[in-house]
């Protein structure tokens, strides 16, 4: 089985807790992989436990220096970046987990998007503080939930 090229942008808390479960899941399966580092400057150290679970760690400011292809990027650098950064890398793969959101503000050129169409693109969205889930948590017993379907848009 080929080696997974695992990419993250951004090393922040997020980042390493999906570092650590992604590790953790193909572990379990027998899964080589190996994950680069994308960071804007080297800023904090990284613990050992991470060091130990990333092969490189690239320092960029330019889309021009990144020239691997990868199976899957994870955006987990600050919001106001996510955007800059999923057309920066859109030509490095063809699957991306992005944390939410993946616009900081209304002011995007929606046409860089077309370029994109063609990827797998998951955005996180935890909805804990989603008013709607707030009311479900207080008004409705969990226990007698047999079932449930939500959908998103």
């Amino acid at each position: 089985m080929d080696k997974l090229r695992i990419a993250f942008v951004g090393i922040g808390s997020i980042a390493r807790r999906h570092i650590c479960n992604v590790c953790d899941f193909l572990d379990a399966r027998g899964q080589s992989y190996i994950i680069d580092v994308y960071r804007s400057g080297i800023g904090k150290p990284l613990t050992q436990e991470i060091e130990k679970r990333i092969s490189r760690q690239f320092v960029f400011s330019d889309e021009s220096e990144i020239k691997e292809i990868y199976d899957i990027v994870f955006i987990t650098n600050p919001t106001a970046l996510h955007y800059n950064t999923l057309i920066k890398f859109q030509n490095n793969s063809r699957a991306f987990f992005i944390e939410k959101p993946v616009f900081s503000n209304f002011n995007i050129d929606l046409k860089a998007l077309s370029k994109i169409n063609d990827k797998i693109c998951y955005v996180a969205c935890p909805l804990r503080y989603n008013p709607v889930i707030s009311y479900i948590k207080t008004n409705i017993d969990c226990k007698k939930v047999i079932s449930v379907r939500a959908i998103c848009s």
